[in-house]
């Protein structure tokens, strides 16, 4: 992804979860507008694996074949990784970490 830091452009951060094969559903719905908005902002695409766990957790067997092929999916609907960011939420352990933040933080909000 080109580096733009300096440019004012709109930031778009969206994920999927890898549950099973995507479907027109997933393109019509989300994938179709994502690679519009690829080229007029900086967009960080992500395939919400811990997500998919809140559903799947009995059997995650499927889990990283899954995630393989919703990178793949986003690939051939047309995701440039040089127009945008595509990466995996495990692989990035500050989503784990501004979680453990967030609950924190939120847990002292007055109900």
């Amino acid at each position: 992804m080109t580096n733009q830091s300096s440019s004012l452009r709109p930031r778009v951060l969206s994920g999927m979860r890898p549950t099973g094969k995507l479907h027109l559903g997933n393109y019509v719905g989300a994938l179709q507008n994502w690679v519009k908005l690829q080229d007029s902002h900086d967009c960080f695409f992500f395939v919400a694996d811990w997500h998919a766990l809140t559903t799947d957790y009995d059997d995650t067997s499927r889990l990283a074949n899954n995630t393989l092929e919703v990178v793949l999916d986003y690939l051939g609907a047309g995701l440039d990784p040089e127009k945008c960011a595509i990466f995996v939420q495990s692989h990035v352990p500050q989503h784990a970490e501004l979680f453990l933040l967030f609950s924190i933080h939120c847990s002292w909000l007055p109900t």
